[in-house]
C-alpha cells in the first residue's frame, strides 16, 4: 500500500469523497475506479466500510503532511479522469480543493491536458 497509515488513507479517501459528492454521486465508472483504488492502494473496501466525505477545511484540520495532501489531489484527479476528459467546469472543484490544501493548481491543468487518451500514462506518472 502507498499509505500504510490507516488514518492517512481514510483522510485521503474522505477528502476525495467530499469533492466528488460521495460514492453514490459518482458515475458508475468513477465509482468503481475509486472503489478499486481504495482497495488496491489502501486496503479499504468502500462497499463494506463506507466513508463519509468532507471538505477541504475538515481535511486541513487533521494537519495532513504535504505527501498526504498531494496524495489526495492525485487520487482526486485520477478519479475525475477515469471516465472522461476533465473539462474546465469539471476541473473547478478539483482545482479549488488543490488550491485550498496548498497543492499547486497547475497540476490539475497539466493532468487535464495529459488525460486526452492518456489515463494510463497519467496514473503511472502520479505514482
Amino acid at each position: 500500500m502507498l499509505l500504510p497509515d490507516d488514518a492517512d488513507a481514510r483522510l485521503v479517501l474522505g477528502a476525495v469523497l467530499g469533492v466528488v459528492g460521495g460514492l453514490e454521486a459518482c458515475p458508475d465508472v468513477q465509482r468503481e475506479v475509486l472503489v478499486e483504488l481504495a482497495h488496491i492502494l489502501y486496503g479499504i473496501d468502500l462497499h463494506d466500510d463506507p466513508l463519509v466525505g468532507f471538505d477541504a477545511a475538515t481535511f486541513l484540520a487533521a494537519a495532513p503532511s504535504a505527501a498526504v495532501r498531494e496524495q489526495a489531489v492525485n487520487l482526486l484527479v485520477l478519479t475525475e479522469l477515469s471516465d472522461r476528459e476533465l473539462d474546465t467546469a469539471e476541473a473547478a472543484p478539483v482545482a479549488r480543493f488543490a488550491d485550498a490544501v496548498g497543492i499547486h493548481s497547475t497540476f490539475v491543468d497539466d493532468a487535464r491536458l495529459l488525460a486526452a487518451n492518456h489515463v494510463a500514462l497519467l496514473y503511472a506518472d502520479l505514482q
